[in-house]
């Protein structure tokens, strides 16, 4: 049976904003999938920006490739929800799994910069990707 996710119950704004910040204060025990649904909600709905750059902040250096994966392409979807670009050190993430090796993740940095493009004007893709050997 799959557990269902902590934001089913959540019916406005303001209770998915206080459910981020306890996930982020880390007052609660959640599982992979409320993390996966916790950086879905921030990034994805125009809740708060300063909430959705602390969730990516935090996610963006996770060991899981799936988080760190779905953390990725939400910086290109703040980008587009909030016409903003998330913080430094988050986005120098995105970039340097974009010109790294790591193919799994290339390609989901790659769309987010491609979103930073297309909604901002930012141009990150024009740097040189490093040759695989």
């Amino acid at each position: 049976m799959t557990k269902q996710s902590i934001f089913s119950s959540i019916t406005n704004d303001e209770e998915a904003k206080e459910l981020i910040s306890m996930i982020l204060e880390d007052k609660l025990s959640v599982s992979k999938q409320d993390i996966l649904d916790c950086i879905l909600v921030a990034s994805f709905n125009e809740i708060d920006f300063d909430l959705a750059d602390r969730v990516c902040r935090k996610y963006i250096t996770s060991d899981d490739p799936d988080i760190k994966g779905l953390t990725m392409t939400a910086v290109g979807h703040i980008a587009r929800v909030y016409d903003r670009l998330v913080d430094p050190f988050t986005l120098q993430c995105v970039i340097d799994s974009y010109l790294g090796n790591d193919i799994d993740l290339s390609g989901q940095a790659g769309s987010a910069l491609d979103d930073i493009d297309n909604f901002l004007g930012i141009n990150y893709l024009q740097l040189k990707k490093q040759p695989i050997s």
